[in-house]
């Protein structure tokens, strides 16, 4: 009889046993959730504006770029697995938007970005969807806030570089990136400052967070930008006018349409800390006003393929976008090869233009890649979606640093977990491309 209450009382302790273990396990797994704390960009500060408008723009966030993106920056790929932010940046342009010149909106979203990474009270925040304790964050920044991500990963960098404390567990995704180091707007004018607009051309993000072997990374970062995006992919030549009205287009047709996943773009490498992605153009966005105006598809590539290669002629695609390129007034290119390339685009668009048309390639010519005729090849194919057109059917051919912190903006110290504030209740997002945009939540 003993006995077999002995053996009824183990039996009960190894259930109770089971059951502290999987509720440990249970808290194990909520514990490595991740807080993605997402700004908005210029237009949009996220906080006081719409419930449903944060909600949309965060998700698109969390579904198209940051968790895509989340195995390069040893994170989790599962959207489920985030607790989505909402953090308050003016994103102020004067005489653009709101009445901040850019470096003084940019340098109070600074100040607040710290502040909720830090769980300080004075963070101005809202909280999305279901939420909990998490182990480590995600910062995002998009255009103007890119900017902001940039500043603040340059002072983490700075602090922690010889700590011998813990280094927070801290990620960056930056899209439409004014400070990429190779098409950065922000870059490639590095150390001119426009007061009549406030802004200070702060040079490249930096990527120099890893040990001198380059292992250990303290702060992984991906950044994608989509080509042609004047803020993000502006010409290393200026004198291209051609190259430069291109630029300006894509400001106006691209930057505030990111609708095309990070999962889907061109993996470009990685340079330090920092992986870079580029969402192709099928279509010039000089092209773009045109098609507007009903100007049928057939034309439009058969004009693509020679202004291409003209506009691929003011950028250096074989640099690393990781590398710090500001810009020049020297073309290095071979006239001869110049020449040639145009020549040989005339051909490739008419071929394109057919096939647009349904009519095949009767002249036997390949669709170039997209950086034109005798341009960069990659060894990949395209996404299956592309900014500016439908995708083609062929495949594709085979560090200075930030500085100029604008005055007032906070550095980082020890965190804690970001406080909260009044949460509204989630409502579904609108489409699975739900993101930025100035008028429209559109990435």
């Amino acid at each position: 009889m003993g006995g077999a209450v002995g053996t009824v009382v183990r039996l009960l302790c190894l259930a109770v046993s089971g059951v502290v273990a999987a509720a440990t396990l249970t808290v194990t797994v909520q514990l490595a959730a991740t807080t993605a704390l997402i700004m908005g960009g210029t237009g949009h500060p996220l906080v006081g504006e719409s419930p449903g408008f944060a909600e949309q723009y965060t998700q698109g966030a969390l579904d198209l770029f940051i968790a895509p993106t989340g195995a390069v920056r040893a994170d989790s790929s599962d959207p489920a697995t985030y607790h989505r932010v909402a953090v308050g940046t003016p994103e102020q342009f004067w005489p653009v938007v709101g009445a901040d010149h850019f470096d003084a909106s940019v340098a109070a979203g600074a100040d607040n970005l710290v502040n909720c990474l830090h769980g300080r009270n004075s963070c101005k925040a809202t909280h999305l969807g279901a939420d909990g304790p998490a182990s480590d964050y995600v910062i995002f920044g998009y255009s103007q806030s890119a900017r902001i991500a940039s500043i603040v990963k340059r002072d983490l960098i700075a602090q922690y570089r010889t700590s011998i404390g813990a280094t927070p567990a801290v990620s960056f995704v930056v899209v439409s990136n004014p400070n990429r180091p190779n098409g950065g707007f922000l870059e490639r004018f590095a150390g001119l400052h426009i007061p009549v607009l406030g802004v200070t051309f702060d040079g490249a993000t930096p990527v120099d967070s890893c040990a001198a072997d380059g292992t250990n990374c303290r702060f992984l970062t991906a950044d994608i930008a989509q080509q042609y995006d004047g803020w993000a992919d502006f010409p290393r030549r200026p004198l291209n006018l051609l190259a430069d009205l291109n630029a300006l287009a894509g400001i106006a047709y691209l930057h505030e349409h990111y609708t095309v996943s990070a999962a889907g773009a061109i993996d470009q490498g990685t340079v330090g800390d920092t992986t870079y992605y580029l969402l192709p153009t099928r279509r010039l966005p000089l092209l773009m006003p045109l098609a507007q105006l009903g100007v049928p598809g057939p034309i439009l590539d058969v004009l693509d393929a020679p202004l291409r290669v003209i506009v691929e002629w003011a950028y250096d695609r074989a640099i690393s976008p990781g590398e710090p390129t500001p810009a020049t007034l020297r073309n290095p290119n071979n006239p001869a090869t110049m020449v040639r390339d145009l020549l040989a685009a005339i051909p490739v668009g008419l071929d394109d233009g057919l096939h647009e048309a349904g009519l095949g390639r009767p002249l036997g010519t390949t669709r170039a890649g997209p950086f034109g005729v005798g341009g960069t090849t990659l060894p990949m194919t395209l996404p299956t979606t592309l900014p500016g057109g439908p995708a083609p059917s062929d495949p594709v051919p085979g560090t200075r640093r930030a500085t100029a912190r604008p005055p007032g903006a906070a550095r980082p110290k020890p965190r804690t977990p970001p406080a909260r504030s009044e949460r509204p209740k989630a409502g579904k997002a609108t489409a699975a491309h739900a993101g930025v945009g100035r008028h429209r939540a559109r990435f």
